[in-house]
């Protein structure tokens, strides 16, 4: 048994075995999750209080551009929104740029949302990951399409059709407590 290990290729990259094992090991782990997650179709359900307090950024806005990246070795989608309307961590005209795993072709996250150019969208962002990806609050629960009301106005619908919105809202303090 030879004590000299052989480099490992990993995509483009060379990596020497315990640089590529741990890499292996970071990828698989959050792929696990991110899988196991999407494997059983459910998340957490987030009513709108938490959605917001969570959020790293809220805005309406409209997807200049969608581009195909990869992020600290994970495939990712980059998408560039045009801010309408500011709510919370961005302002009003801002450029807003963020990547987010890939939720389209052979890596697709059954519930993670996917953007198109032109598509305008409110959208309730997490604060970005220590590898510089983020996704909506509760996946589709953050991620909100404009629709015309009866009235002529317009409201916004989400994946789940709003169902979670307002989910232990109407408890009085006393019971949300405890």
């Amino acid at each position: 048994m030879r004590n000299n290990p052989r480099p490992v290729h990993i995509g483009a990259t060379l990596l020497r075995p315990a640089q590529g094992l741990q890499k292996l090991l970071l990828f698989v782990t959050a792929l696990s999750a991110l899988c196991g997650v999407a494997a059983a179709s459910s998340v957490k359900t987030i009513n709108l209080l938490e959605m917001t307090n969570i959020a790293g950024v809220i805005f309406y806005g409209k997807c200049l551009s969608v581009e195909t990246v990869t992020s600290n070795g994970f495939p990712a989608q980059r998408y560039t929104f045009k801010v309408t309307k500011a709510l919370k961590g961005v302002e009003a005209d801002q450029v807003v740029t963020f990547q987010q795993i890939s939720g389209a072709g052979l890596s697709r996250i059954p519930g993670m949302p996917v953007y198109k150019k032109k598509q305008e969208l409110l959208l309730f962002l997490y604060p970005d990951s220590r590898f510089g990806l983020t996704s909506p609050v509760g996946m589709g629960q953050g991620h909100f399409r404009p629709r015309e009301l009866s009235s002529g106005q317009v409201g916004f619908v989400n994946s789940f059709g709003n169902r979670n919105l307002s989910v232990g809202l109407d408890k009085t303090p006393k019971e949300a407590s405890g």
